[in-house]
């Protein structure tokens, strides 16, 4: 497996009763990396504006249906 491709695998899913599922994942060392520089500079921003990193990441979703005649 290459350092230099972020790749994320799922490794296990285990179903609940519920419906709910719990996911467990396999990453190489450049995913994990990645994904916890995304992290640590969603939170400093979040910490700079003030705002809830909730609120940031419930946004997001937003975000994806937004018309490209909005902007």
């Amino acid at each position: 497996m290459s350092d230099k491709l972020f790749q994320i695998f799922v490794d296990k899913v285990t179903e609940h009763e519920d419906g709910s599922a719990t996911y467990s994942f396999d990453l190489n060392n450049a995913a994990l990396q990645s994904m916890a520089m995304y992290g640590l500079d969603i939170i400093l921003r979040c910490a700079a504006y003030g705002v809830d990193i909730q609120d940031a990441l419930d946004n997001i979703s937003t975000l994806g249906g937004k018309d490209k005649s909005d902007e």
